[in-house]
């Protein structure tokens, strides 16, 4: 009986030592116009100490108070009855099962006002459950599971390097539910197989991640396709450390594409991107350098009045739209008959990291995730491997 009570006292250590460490991100799911409504079951928030039992929904305002504060107003949304009145810098309300507007959201929200009158809506949850909301949004679930391993694995090290980074510059919340970081969805909409094999890969892979040589997790980027070469981080955003180049025979290339744009479709987009250029009229466009991958480094747009502005490959690319110009690996021409100018490119996304078609491939040859990391990483070190 005594061992029986010393094992159960050791399995409750480990249990609250996994709890006390367990990584927490905050993710910033949308930012609108007050009021919100808020539902779910048994909440709680500020002016609510005790949560009511069952269903509840409110509507949520606020008001801008004295200093950093805001005086925030809750009403029930079926008869507009004050429940709560309150000053804080933010509403804070946790339960189960809530929804924001017609959203399902995880348990515990922020709403963190801004200075343009919208608020920011911040879930709090643990990284290995946000993961689930991740994977299925960054990779198809169908894919090879040693594919989506190294998926996880590369969005788990992106997530904490980001808390990191954001931490130390007090930001209030770490990460982005869409394309600026990763694409999170909380209610995913999965059916009972693919979410066993979403599980799968963030459980089998938990606590592995990317560092660099002083024990830092690295800015694991990734993107769709590398169009048969990955790209350094400089040479995209102008700084960050290296991860290493791929030239990638794995990689299919799957895309490859073309775009159509009038000189006034292009003017307009980098005018509003730089209001100083105001309504120029386009006469061409240059290309200034590449990257030793092929890749758009530098270039020019050269104006009717003689004037030129001068821009990154990148900076270009997320001008026109990153779904329209699908990578900064592209040539372009003028066309006669149209007047348009027409790009022709490969690949889709930055081009930094894990190129995912190339991971799917390497996969289907029968590669272990530990070896897809190895090649698109090379001068990170992958730590909290399982003994076999």
């Amino acid at each position: 009986m005594v061992g029986a009570r010393i094992f159960c006292f050791v399995v409750l250590l480990t249990l609250f030592a996994h709890v006390a460490t367990a990584a927490v991100v905050r993710v910033r799911l949308d930012s609108r116009q007050s009021p919100f409504k808020i539902s779910g079951m048994m909440l709680r928030f500020p002016g609510q100490p005790v949560p009511e039992m069952g269903f509840q929904s409110v509507e949520v305002q606020w008001v801008r108070g004295a200093g950093r504060f805001f005086d925030w107003t809750v009403r029930a949304r079926d008869n507009g009855r004050i429940v709560a009145r309150f000053r804080a810098p933010s509403f804070e309300v946790s339960g189960t099962m809530i929804r924001s507007g017609l959203q399902s959201v995880p348990d515990r929200l922020s709403l963190l006002p801004r200075r343009n009158g919208k608020s920011d809506l911040v879930a709090t949850m643990d990284v290995e459950e946000y993961l689930k909301g991740v994977l299925p949004m960054e990779m198809p679930v169908a894919w090879p599971i040693e594919a989506l391993k190294a998926q996880a694995i590369a969005a788990r090290t992106f997530t904490l390097n980001r808390i990191a980074e954001r931490d130390r510059v007090g930001g209030s919340y770490h990460v982005e539910a869409n394309v600026m970081d990763q694409v999170f969805k909380f209610d995913t909409g999965l059916s009972s197989a693919e979410k066993f094999k979403i599980e799968t890969a963030v459980s089998e892979t938990r606590g592995m991640v990317l560092k660099d040589k002083k024990d830092r997790a690295i800015a694991a980027y990734f993107h769709a396709d590398c169009g048969g070469q990955t790209e350094d981080a400089r040479s995209v955003w102008g700084s960050g450390p290296s991860m290493g180049l791929a030239v990638d025979a794995s990689c299919p290339v799957h895309s490859v594409w073309q775009a159509r744009l009038s000189r006034k479709s292009i003017a307009k987009h980098l005018s509003q991107n730089d209001p100083t250029m105001g309504s120029k009229k386009l006469a061409s466009l240059v290309t200034l350098s590449k990257t030793g991958t092929g890749r758009v480094d530098a270039m020019k747009a050269v104006w009717s009045d003689g004037s030129e502005s001068s821009m990154s490959g990148h900076a270009f690319r997320m001008a026109m739209g990153h779904e329209l110009i699908k990578s900064t690996k592209f040539e372009f021409r003028s066309d006669a008959a149209s007047g348009e100018i027409v790009f022709n490119g490969s690949g889709h996304g930055h081009g930094v990291g894990l190129c995912q078609w190339g991971a799917r491939q390497m996969a289907s040859q029968g590669k272990k995730f530990e070896q897809i990391l190895a090649h698109y990483y090379p001068n990170a070190t992958l730590t909290g491997l399982r003994s076999p």
